[in-house]
């Protein structure tokens, strides 16, 4: 039975767990929101396309809304959309969801149910780019379910009152609390239940806390009648707690004697309100730190010491500055405090790729650690506004899903530096119980970097995971090039910053990888980055994987590539990209056994990269194991159906496999999604002339030696072209020119499946000797 859970998160459920594919596509996701609110209502097809496709005219938007719900109902096995007219609703029965579960509860007067299904805001941590009117409606449902979720706390408070049982009282009341920290009136009301139940220091020390939220977010005094009741409960004398009631309670969790001491009970919902996936607003985390302190000062929390692993999870950050356009900031902290961590003796770290696989999601902890293999959590949020941080960060045990530790910062935005340094220096003391290394190896190099700089780099960094596709893993042009642009802006401001020279050194070779720069255009200068940032900070491990990368694919160099892909591997043993590119290396080598355990060891530090899976696909198909190749790709391709290279390898491998309608298919899905890219295109104008359709194979080629007059494409891939359509002489005075172009894709000549039919060739033999011979610096 599938579900759909929208409070506290935006995702489809199956039974083994949360379903993943072309139905969970944001946009799709997006449309089982609105149907899912509207319920037996419906919502007309007009109003879906202008809500989530307001871009795309009518002509354009009606096959996009069908195809979603050709989707959605494939995966789901049944009709979970229903057409009536020109309207669409939601079936229950194929697809319920919390939100309607929620409503039913609300309309109904079950209010203990009610608080068991709201996990959360309403779509917490869900985005849709370009889509302004959905994200209008969002917010005005977020804030209406949440006032229906309040109501539903209130009434069990009050119902708790009106049979004497101060302590269920005092619970819900404190979930209100925590769900609305700027009410007085809540405040009031929570105060007056602790004082009922004899804890008199907890009531006053809600009224500070609340005193102090208030004045810190927004400069004001709470209403009088807080610091009357305070004033009230001083002047009372001390009396003895009351008995415990004896009426029926509220359940406890099947697991809840295993609940640590830490997680307070002054904070945390009652029992039936609390979720572990549960991601609250910065305002309550702010409330709940703040009454978790004043637990620990009175003895009443025991710190999360008691931890017995050492790996990490940093889940990336969530901007929640007002106009949400900090992203890149919160981006760039995650992955500085994934480096500096990284940077801990006995300290393991999941890699940014597959922490970055969880961004736009809110998933639970005990998920995030099963996936990643980590004992620990790490997540948290970034507020930036006129000059100022706030950062709250949350780790997690990932065996129960209890929180561990828990800090929030204040600062002036200059302060980042210090920031990031006393998160890593608290989260190794919370762990350090066994760890080799301490709590000062912790702390990141104190860098004097001009803070504009600083911003610039994040943007770089960010750049390469635009609009939260992952273009650094997607290898998009646009990605590559915009990061780029950000890094020599930041070595501009700062010449001496050794970050942005590594990340304008891998960008540009990438760049030059995926033919998106001409050879010359590309590796000389990435070379040059590359050794600059080394000569400023030689404990990177980037430079190292760059150099090794331009020997092998411009200065043709085995023996130079080898030292460096190794000596970056002694260097950084954790760094995936470095593994993966030695697999490159051995692949273009020939040695197919040894690329295969590379790319496998890029795979088990990163689980959830899609480049390394893919690539893994790309080692097996040039060792001419097309099966597996194809299959490879395939895995990739369900966890993103529409990363492009994942399409293009396995189009490939099914060429080879003789599945050219299937291997045609995947190639057009490719082109449309790199925008044309040159690549692709003659990967595609190849597969057709393969095909027999040799008059539109002209026509791609047509197209890209117009293209070439503009912009540089490929030769050596035109040449793949020409010998598909039966040219051989022209093919091969094609791989000539890309000899002399210094083509990186020159290294793969001999072991290339595509110009196998130039085996034995004197020109062409002769040529692989050439390449093997020109070896550069």
């Amino acid at each position: 039975m599938f579900s759909l859970k929208l409070l506290g998160g935006a995702s489809i459920h199956a039974p083994s767990g949360p379903l993943a594919g072309r139905a969970s596509q944001r946009r799709r996701i997006a449309l089982l929101a609105m149907l899912a609110v509207a319920r037996a209502r419906g919502v007309s097809r007009d109003k879906l396309i202008a809500y989530l496709w307001p871009d795309q005219d009518t002509e354009h938007a009606r096959p996009l809304l069908s195809d979603s719900i050709y989707r959605v109902n494939q995966a789901l096995g049944a009709e979970a959309i229903i057409s009536t007219a020109d309207d669409l609703r939601l079936s229950t029965q194929v697809l319920p969801s919390d939100v309607a579960g929620f409503e039913d509860a609300i309309d109904g007067g079950d209010w203990q149910r009610a608080t068991d299904l709201y996990g959360g805001p309403f779509l917490d941590g869900f985005f849709l780019a370009d889509a302004e009117e959905f994200e209008r409606w969002a917010s005005a449902e977020r804030d209406r379910l949440a006032r229906s979720y309040a109501r539903a706390l209130e009434a069990l408070s009050e119902s708790a009152e009106r049979r004497g049982d101060t302590v269920d009282a005092v619970r819900w009341w404190r979930a209100l609390a925590a769900h609305d920290p700027y009410s007085s009136r809540v405040a009031v009301r929570l105060m007056r239940a602790l004082d009922r139940s004899g804890d008199r220091a907890a009531a006053l020390q809600h009224a500070r806390v609340h005193a102090t939220l208030l004045a810190d977010e927004f400069g004001t005094e709470p209403d009088a009648a807080v610091a009357e009741l305070a004033a009230s409960i001083r002047a009372q004398p001390i009396a003895p707690a009351p008995p415990a009631p004896t009426s029926e309670r509220v359940p406890e969790e099947p697991d809840s004697e295993q609940r640590r001491v830490d997680a307070p009970a002054v904070v945390a919902p009652p029992a039936a309100v609390t979720t572990r996936r549960r991601r609250w607003p910065l305002a309550a985390a702010v409330i709940a730190l703040a009454i978790a302190v004043a637990a620990v000062a009175r003895g009443r929390t025991s710190a999360g010491n008691r931890a017995e692993s050492t790996s990490v999870a940093v889940l990336p950050f969530v901007d929640l500055s007002p106009a949400h356009d900090h992203e890149y900031f919160s981006d760039g902290m995650t992955e500085e405090l994934i480096n500096t961590l990284g940077r801990v003796q006995g300290v393991r770290v999941a890699s940014r790729t597959s922490s970055f696989s969880f961004k736009g999601k809110t998933p639970d902890v005990r998920d995030v650690g099963t996936q990643l293999g980590v004992a620990t959590v790490l997540d948290g949020s970034v507020r930036a506004d006129e000059g100022r941080l706030r950062i709250t960060a949350r780790l997690s045990n990932a065996r129960d899903g209890y929180q561990l530790w828990s800090r929030t910062y204040e600062r002036e935005l200059q302060d980042v530096f210090a920031i990031q340094e006393e998160i890593s220096r608290s989260i190794v003391e919370t762990l350090k119980g066994t760890l080799v290394g301490s709590a000062d190896s912790a702390a990141t190099a104190r860098r004097d970097t001009d803070l504009e700089a600083y911003n610039l780099y994040l943007r770089g960094r960010h750049a390469l995971y635009m609009k939260g596709r992952y273009s650094w893993y997607r290898r998009t042009e646009e990605g590559l090039r915009s990061a780029a642009a950000y890094f020599t802006q930041a070595i501009e401001k700062d010449s001496t910053y050794a970050l942005a020279h590594a990340g304008l050194a891998d960008a540009l070779a990438v760049l030059g990888f995926y033919d998106y720069l001409p050879p010359r255009e590309a590796f000389p200068p990435a070379e040059r980055a590359a050794q600059r940032a080394m000569g400023l900070d030689s404990t990177l491990v980037q430079p190292y994987a760059t150099l090794g990368y331009v020997a092998l694919y411009y200065n043709w160099n085995w023996r130079r590539a080898e030292e460096w892909f190794t000596r970056a591997t002694d260097v950084g043993p954790r760094y995936s990209t470095a593994h993966q590119w030695y697999a490159n290396f051995l692949t273009a080598r020939a040695r197919f056994d040894e690329a295969e355990r590379a790319m496998g060891r890029a795979q088990e530090i990163d689980p959830l990269s899609l480049i390394a899976s893919a690539a893994h696909g790309w080692v097996l198909y040039y060792a001419g194991d097309f099966e597996r190749a194809a299959e490879q790709c395939r895995l990739t391709l369900e966890l993103d159906p529409e990363y492009a290279v994942a399409l293009l390898w396995r189009g490939w491998s099914l060429e080879e496999l003789g599945r050219v309608p299937e291997a045609l298919t995947l190639l057009e899905r490719a082109v449309a999604l790199t925008h044309r890219s040159s690549l692709f295109v003659a990967s595609l104008a190849r597969t057709r002339a393969i095909a027999g359709d040799t008059a539109r194979a002209r026509g791609l080629l047509h197209e890209l030696e117009d293209r070439a007059s503009r912009s540089y494409v490929p030769t050596y891939e035109l040449a793949k072209v020409h010998l598909a359509l039966g040219a051989r002489e022209r093919a091969l005075q094609m791989l000539e020119r890309a000899y002399e172009e210094r083509s990186h894709s020159m290294v793969f000549l001999g072991v290339d499946p595509q110009l196998k039919s130039l085996h034995g060739e004197a020109r062409f033999e002769a040529l692989v000797r050439r390449v093997d011979a020109a070896r550069k610096g």
